[in-house]
């Protein structure tokens, strides 16, 4: 990502690797706060929780306890979503 910016921006490649970073950094933090985070034309992060549920261990032959968890979900823009043609 840093060579393709590099290509159109006149910064040095140190530079626009930080720009980069702090922001990625910044879509983790909010999202892992449960904030919802919309990049209008790409795309949206966010959270889902996740049910907790029984799953069956082949390995121990028992049923195992899996609690519930967040997962961080990306849903692109529609602008982005090809329309299959």
């Amino acid at each position: 990502m840093v060579n393709i910016v590099h290509k159109d921006i006149n910064l040095n490649k140190q530079d626009i690797n930080k720009v980069v970073n702090l922001f990625l950094k910044a879509i983790v933090d909010e999202v892992s706060k449960g904030e919802r985070i919309d990049l209008r034309g790409f795309g949206t992060f966010y959270l889902q929780k996740k049910k907790g549920r029984s799953v069956f261990s082949p390995i121990t032959q028992k049923n195992i306890d899996v609690p519930p968890r967040f997962n961080v979900v990306f849903k692109s823009s529609k602008m982005n979503q090809s329309t299959g043609d």
